[in-house]
């Protein structure tokens, strides 16, 4: 009699245990395929990436973003950017970026774009300026970081490729190559009314070099490590 009672106890107790395992398998599938149907039907949202592969499926469209002072000019720069909206296997994917810059003479109304197409990636610029970075002084010039070709051959232009440092006049004129192959520009800092240091990573090591922003030439550049 009692082995009969311990033998129902142990059937109910591998019931439940049972019972409780099948809940939780079939918890586990549903979250699985919530996680799964989510990632099939998000989407995806980059900056600073340029879609390289031809996709007659892709959309862009271009937009022009607010107008921002040079500081101590008559000059106003906004960036021309583009939003690519294209399917991805089960992705929406859309990248946001800027692909050029437009600079106005406030007096006068002449127009300059930068850089001759838009074809290539402006991963950022900086106003030149003495002593701070908020646009409050006199800007002296410009630098810029731009991609101009996918040398990681991955489709894209982002900050994943090699980069060209470029320096322009603050109207955005004069705009001049000064390296290329570029990983990343480090730091940039005016010296006086027309030289500037800066310092970047090219090939794993560590560069410094001059822009004289009058000739926009680029000199005395040395290997730190």
């Amino acid at each position: 009699m009692e082995e009969n009672k311990i033998f129902r106890f142990i059937w109910r107790l591998n019931a439940v245990v049972i019972l409780t395992a099948g809940v939780l398998a079939v918890a586990g599938l549903i979250l699985s395929g919530i996680f799964i149907v989510r990632d099939i039907t998000q989407h995806n949202y980059v900056e600073g990436t340029v879609n390289t592969e031809e996709d007659s499926d892709m959309v862009e469209e271009w937009v022009l973003g607010s107008f921002e002072p040079v500081a101590g000019t008559p000059a106003v720069v906004a960036s021309l950017v583009s939003d690519q909206a294209y399917a991805q296997g089960y992705f929406e994917k859309e990248t946001y970026s800027t692909r050029n810059l437009l600079f106005i003479n406030t007096r006068s109304n002449a127009k300059r774009w930068l850089l001759q197409t838009n074809d290539h990636l402006v991963v950022d610029y900086h106003h030149l300026t003495e002593t701070d970075r908020q646009q409050t002084e006199e800007a002296k010039g410009f630098v810029y970081v731009i991609v101009k070709t996918d040398t990681n051959d991955d489709k894209r232009l982002s900050d994943d490729d090699l980069k060209t440092v470029s320096a322009s006049r603050p109207d955005g004129s004069h705009l001049t190559e000064l390296v290329d192959g570029v990983d990343e520009l480090i730091d940039y800092t005016l010296l006086d009314d027309a030289i500037v240091l800066i310092s970047y990573w090219k090939g794993g090591d560590i560069y410094t070099g001059y822009i004289d922003l009058e000739t926009m030439e680029f000199d005395r550049v040395s290997k730190v490590f």
